[in-house]
């Protein structure tokens, strides 16, 4: 499983270099902090065919914050909610393309747990 995880500060105004990242690295997980993303920003504007979108977008209003997971669909993610005080986090089950499954999540820290 190869992941990749960045820290955008705003990947819509940097989303086809982004894009173009994605398609040389080939990575089946992409963990994105700062994301900026908001709820005036839909998930169409955001994924990537191929990919499942995982999102959690900043909730007290201020600028900055949020995290995006993209999952390649092969491995078929599957969202679940860990209960946490820190909102900004996102997990989700995968159990295909490999042997056995994982679980990851996108913390607001530029790693990615796996």
């Amino acid at each position: 499983m190869k992941c990749l995880c960045l820290n955008a500060r705003s990947i819509v105004n940097k989303f086809d270099l982004f894009h173009a990242t994605v398609s040389d690295i080939d990575a089946d997980v992409i963990g994105i902090t700062e994301s900026w993303a908001t709820e005036n920003i839909t998930d169409s504007e955001l994924s990537m065919r191929g990919y499942q979108l995982f999102r959690r977008d900043r909730s007290t209003g201020n600028r900055g914050g949020g995290v995006l997971l993209y999952v390649k669909n092969v491995w078929q993610p599957v969202a679940f909610d860990v209960s946490s005080t820190y909102g900004e986090h996102i997990w989700c089950r995968v159990s295909g393309a490999a042997n056995g499954g994982a679980q990851g999540a996108a913390p607001p820290r530029n790693d990615i747990k796996i």
